[in-house]
């Protein structure tokens, strides 16, 4: 076709040659395909033709039923393209497609490529709340089976498992989840404050000693769900992946240190940011208690929550309000969490406050239910000693907010709000892709230039690459510390 257009039209004339691609490769299972556009391009520009006889275009967002307009609608179609000015879009007319020009600043094929890796790893991110959802999920729900089922520990039958005993575990599991990101953030300031404790004021040094000995019992009731998630997602990142070594590398400041495993500040990072996911996939759980408990909440199953004229008891009536408010709320800011990225000054009304809010609701709705029963937690007799589970479940969530407001309350979290964080590692792993992608392809044109990234820092290979990832950080590239643990739950 190269040659044909040359020989038609002759090497100095001015019509166009274009090629549209609606291809869509996955970024980890049929990575060679995702810079096909970009190979077919310089292919068509190897010998050193000018791009103004060829347009080639990539489009995204729509489907085969959209293209063909099998269901007779109108979808719009992310244009992205070289050898094409800025705004341009194809002059095709397709019935079923409205030609949408993509961001200016990524509208070029290299664009197009980095797009669709950073959105294949935001889709694992969600594969990993999830995967973090199930197995805390797997921890609460045996819990709740080993301290109730008639055959172990308690009085109920077998027949009860499937709702009435796992109903808790939806409880327990929404309540954890939604303070996941908090719980790391925490810890991952503590973890900083230590590294510079010598040159804390002594009411610093007091508060970081005061709130590590809170996130004590934290940290001991997540072990068990930290090492299945753990075990999990190396499961499923290993089959979907083909590994899992990338995704608990260090990510220094400084580009020239040699990368090294380091897997708890891994963990940590990873729970920090996937507080969207996390606090989602807990509000799913929390809905489900919230249907569950509408049709347990009788006689029946709760005989002992009701007095004589039929109506619950006071501490009762106290654990169902604050648990139809702490729903509703966190129902806010779930939505708003889907909405997508905002302004720090729409976003702080929702998760510096109300969040908060809804998960303290949430915990006093635990503990006014079971508190009573506190004072036999380790008693022989009851459960065979085993915790009741109001008392293990409100525990995390109310010990992880403490820490936090009392760290937030003396400004000590400031103290390392200048330090270097990590990528989410599915983000980290992208990015490494990208580059490699940049710098196997040698890309030096259609807007891209010669610079450096932090691998042609270590390595001085002096390949071009691309401007997405040689480009500064700016303040949503990194986020301190003190934002990470300030934005609780979703």
């Amino acid at each position: 076709m190269k040659e044909a257009q040359f020989q038609n039209n002759g090497m100095e004339s001015t019509h166009t040659l274009e090629f549209i691609d609606f291809s869509n490769p996955d970024p980890v299972t049929e990575a060679d395909d995702v810079a096909g556009a970009v190979t077919l391009w310089k292919e068509l520009t190897s010998d050193g033709v000018g791009p103004e006889h060829w347009k080639l275009w990539k489009i995204t967002e729509v489907g085969s039923l959209d293209v063909c307009d099998a269901e007779n609608s109108s979808s719009d179609a992310f244009v992205y393209g070289n050898g094409i000015s800025s705004g341009e879009v194809p002059q095709l007319m397709m019935p079923g497609i409205v030609w949408k020009s993509a961001p200016t600043a990524k509208h070029d094929l290299i664009g197009e490529a980095h797009n669709r890796m950073m959105e294949r790893a935001g889709i694992d991110r969600w594969w990993d709340a999830a995967i973090m959802g199930f197995a805390m999920f797997c921890f609460t729900g045996t819990y709740a089976i080993v301290r109730y089922h008639e055959n172990i520990n308690g009085s109920e039958p077998s027949s009860n498992i499937l709702m009435y005993l796992l109903d808790k575990g939806y409880c327990w599991t929404g309540l954890w989840m939604m303070v996941i990101s908090p719980f790391a953030g925490n810890l991952l300031a503590l973890w900083n404050l230590y590294e510079k404790f010598g040159s804390l004021s002594f009411l610093h040094k007091i508060v970081t000693l005061g709130a590590s000995i809170i996130m004590i019992i934290p940290t001991a009731f997540l072990s068990i769900t930290w090492f299945l998630w753990v075990v999990m997602r190396n499961i499923w990142f290993a089959w979907t992946r083909g590994g899992v070594d990338r995704m608990y590398e260090s990510q220094h400041a400084d580009p020239s240190r040699p990368k090294e495993g380091n897997f708890w500040k891994s963990c940590l990072i990873d729970m920090v940011t996937l507080k969207g996911e996390t606090g989602n996939v807990g509000f799913v759980y929390v809905l489900i208690h919230s249907f569950i408990g509408l049709v347990v909440a009788d006689v029946g199953y709760k005989g002992y929550w009701f007095g004589p004229n039929g109506r619950m008891l006071w501490r009762f009536e106290l654990s169902m309000m604050t648990g139809c408010v702490s729903t509703a709320v966190l129902w806010c800011v779930a939505m708003r969490s889907l909405f997508g990225k905002a302004s720090w000054i729409r976003l702080k009304p929702v998760y510096q406050y109300l969040s908060p809010f809804g998960i303290w609701m949430g915990t006093l709705h635990v503990m006014a239910f079971g508190a009573k029963g506190w004072t036999k937690l380790f008693k022989k007799k009851y459960h065979n000693g085993q915790m009741s589970i109001t008392f293990v479940s409100s525990m995390f969530p109310a010990g992880i907010l403490l820490a936090h407001h009392l760290m937030a309350t003396f400004g000590t979290k400031k103290q390392v709000s200048d330090t270097h964080l990590w990528k989410n590692s599915m983000i980290n792993i992208a990015t490494q892709d990208f580059v490699q992608l940049t710098r196997r392809l040698q890309v030096s044109g259609g807007g891209y230039s010669v610079g450096q990234t932090a691998e042609d820092h270590m390595h001085r290979s002096g390949v071009a690459t691309s401007t997405y990832a040689s480009r500064p950080a700016g303040k949503n590239d990194e986020v301190s510390i003190r934002s990470f643990v300030s934005e609780e739950s979703c």
